[in-house]
C-alpha cells in the first residue's frame, strides 16, 4: 500500500523471524528492521521510533493510546468471512456449528466474533495458538479475564503466532464472544501442512507454512 501511495515503509521484526520472509518483505520495497527479541518487543521499538521521527505507525495490535488504528485494521479483516458467506451461500452449505481462528495478538479472531455474532447464528468459536505464545488462553484464564503476558518464549513454528500480548483493543470482543480457546504443540502445525501438500483423494495441494 506504501508503494501504490508513493510512500515509504518500514517494516519491523523481531529476531526469529525466517530470513526468506525479510527478503520477501524488502523485495516489495519495505526497508526492514530486525529488533533484538520478541514480536512484542519489534512493537514497542516501532512504536518509540515512530513517536520521535513523526512516522505513522499501521499495526492490527492495540496498546497504550493507539487504539483507532487497529480497530480499523479488524474491520478490514470482516472481508474474509463475507467472502467466506459468499461463497457459502453459492455452495448452498449451511452456517459453521464450529468455527477454529488462529489468533496472535487476537485482530483476526476479533473480526470472527463481529461476523458470526452479528449474523444472529451461533457458531461456536475456538480460538488457536502454539502453547509457546498463548496470550490469549492466559488471559481468559486469569481471575478477572484481563490481558496478560503469555508466559512462553514466543518460537513456535507458527511464526505470525508469537505474539506474547493480546490486543487492547481486540481483547473486550474476544473475552466475551469466544466459546473456547485451545493452545496447541507444534507439531500439530507440521501435521497439517504435510496433509496439505499430501491431500486426500481429489483435494488440491496446498503449500502452506
Amino acid at each position: 500500500m506504501a508503494r501504490r501511495l508513493g510512500a515509504a515503509a518500514k517494516v519491523f521484526v523481531p529476531a526469529n523471524t525466517v530470513s526468506a520472509r525479510i527478503e520477501a518483505i524488502r523485495r516489495d520495497g519495505a526497508d526492514v528492521t530486525v529488533v533484538s527479541g520478541t514480536y512484542d518487543e519489534a512493537v514497542r521499538r516501532c512504536a518509540v521510533e515512530s513517536a520521535a521521527k513523526g512516522w505513522q505507525v499501521i499495526s492490527d495490535t492495540g496498546y497504550g493510546d493507539y487504539r483507532q488504528i487497529p480497530v480499523w485494521v479488524t474491520e478490514g479483516y470482516q472481508t474474509l468471512f463475507s467472502e467466506f458467506e459468499e461463497q457459502r451461500e453459492a455452495m448452498g452449505l449451511a452456517t459453521p456449528d464450529l468455527v477454529l481462528i488462529q489468533a496472535g495478538v487476537g485482530g483476526l479472531l476479533a473480526a470472527a466474533v463481529s461476523h458470526f455474532r452479528r449474523s444472529g447464528e451461533r457458531s461456536k468459536i475456538v480460538s488457536v495458538e502454539p502453547e509457546d505464545a498463548a496470550c490469549l488462553l492466559e488471559s481468559i484464564a486469569t481471575e478477572d479475564g484481563r490481558p496478560t503476558t503469555a508466559r512462553g518464549g514466543q518460537n513456535s513454528i507458527m511464526a505470525g503466532l508469537n505474539c506474547g500480548e493480546p490486543s487492547l483493543t481486540a481483547w473486550p470482543l474476544i473475552r466475551s464472544g469466544v466459546d473456547a480457546f485451545l493452545a496447541i504443540e507444534d507439531s500439530f502445525a507440521v501435521a497439517a501442512m504435510r496433509r496439505f501438500y499430501y491431500p486426500a483423494k481429489e483435494d488440491p495441494r496446498i503449500v502452506s507454512g
